[in-house]
């Protein structure tokens, strides 16, 4: 089959404006996937917008950043000198804070779809029940994705930190990575009192003049450390055939008796 010149310059457009679109198409699927909530993340669902503000309200340090925030003006050297180092910290990124229907955020832009991403700036009073809900109601995940649920909707200042701890802390994280200890008995040194109170047998190999493998049954009296040096019983293959002809023996003299 061929193609005229008109009909190859028209696959090969078509085949760029395909590969041009994969960013849009991407940022575009993954901001459909944005608005899915994770699981776990719902757990500020009984709170309504104004419990959220008294929230914020209540904590001393959230209280003053939205203080400067609402009025929209930096604090001045003056009033620097009158906060503490934790409101001058948030204070620093005066530019990714906002105020929406009475609330604190910060606002970042999403890596991937490009868009503005706004974390609610959390007080110490609901930082436990957020990093329960994005841990516990989660899955109990490891830090990683524990720490990036937190980062998809929430901000606080040492949030690593308070993650890597709440996650080494999780009495269910502990128990499933803990390994069971392997049951053993104690190891206690054997005594004996007597000759023949107890007696050793171990099995050694070694090899005779012609290089050959031999098998040595040790009969060793654990009290006098004396060793059987009986050739009938210290040769573990002789020792073995003499077990099975007596045990053929006996067989034999077991079927005769029965058939009396």
């Amino acid at each position: 089959m061929s193609l005229s010149e008109e009909e190859v310059s028209s696959l090969l457009s078509s085949c760029g404006d395909w590969d041009s679109g994969l960013k849009q198409r991407a940022a575009s699927l993954a901001g459909d996937l944005s608005q899915l909530v994770p699981p776990g993340l719902d757990m500020f669902s009984s709170l309504s917008s104004a419990d959220l503000q008294s929230h914020q309200r209540q904590d001393p340090t959230i209280n003053r950043v939205l203080h400067f925030v609402e009025r929209k003006r930096r604090p001045s050297r003056r009033e620097r000198d009158k906060e503490n180092q934790m409101v001058l910290r948030i204070l620093k990124q005066w530019d990714k804070r906002t105020v929406l229907d009475g609330i604190l955020y910060r606002v970042m832009r999403d890596p991937v779809t490009k868009h503005k991403r706004f974390q609610f700036v959390l007080p110490d009073s609901l930082k436990s029940q957020a990093l329960a809900g994005v841990h516990d109601l989660a899955g109990h995940q490891g830090q990683p994705r524990t720490l990036s649920l937190v980062r998809q909707h929430f901000f606080w200042y040492d949030v690593e930190k308070d993650v890597r701890s709440y996650v080494r802390n999780c009495a269910r994280c502990v128990l499933s990575k803990t390994p069971e200890p392997a049951a053993r008995a104690p190891l206690e040194s054997i005594t004996t009192s007597a000759p023949l109170e107890l007696v050793c047998i171990d099995f050694w190999s070694a090899e005779d003049n012609n290089n050959k493998s031999v098998d040595v049954l040790v009969i060793t009296d654990h009290f006098t450390k004396n060793v059987l040096r009986d050739d009938s019983v210290c040769d573990y293959n002789a020792y073995v055939k003499s077990l099975a002809t007596d045990l053929q023996s006996a067989m034999l003299l077991a079927q005769r008796h029965s058939s009396v």
